[in-house]
């Protein structure tokens, strides 16, 4: 998938559609639509993932993404709609601020804040908890996906 279907995915409806009823389990599967996606534009990680995707092939656009992800930070976390409707912030996204900074010249401001928070939702297990509230706490289990994220994120600041 290239740059541009990615980010035209990314702003597209996709659907839960039952495949198959087994006694009391349902399997259900995504299905992408081609309407759009209402909405996209509040979420921290989709806006920095198009950043990311953009970044080698549209400058102007991928930093007016990552400006707009940027304008979410609040001094604990990517406060967006998502974080809003469950009143926690997600840790991979501050890992995804951190990957997409390292594409600039210049590195944005809060940078310092965002790596400082995601070094303190590391768990004594070595791994990164998934969520954290407002007032820093972690919530949650380390899980892969985060802790990877995380690691890959804080390699690039050694580059």
């Amino acid at each position: 998938m290239n740059r541009r279907d990615f980010l035209r995915n990314a702003a597209l409806c996709v659907l839960l559609d039952q495949v198959k009823q087994l006694g009391e389990k349902t399997i259900k599967t995504e299905v992408l639509t081609d309407r759009e996606s209402k909405g996209w534009e509040d979420y921290a990680d989709l806006l920095l993932l198009a950043f990311i995707s953009l970044s080698k092939t549209d400058a102007g656009a991928a930093k007016q993404r990552f400006n707009q992800a940027l304008v979410m930070w609040d001094g604990m976390g990517l406060r967006d709609r998502a974080t809003t409707k469950i009143g926690m912030y997600a840790v991979y996204k501050l890992a995804l601020v951190v990957i997409a900074a390292q594409r600039l010249n210049e590195p944005p401001a809060m940078m310092n804040g965002v790596v400082e928070r995601l070094l303190r939702q590391q768990a004594e297990c070595g791994g990164w908890i998934t969520d954290y509230t407002a007032d820093g706490k972690p919530v949650g289990l380390a899980n892969v996906e985060t802790t990877s994220l995380a690691v890959l994120a804080l390699g690039t600041l050694a580059r």
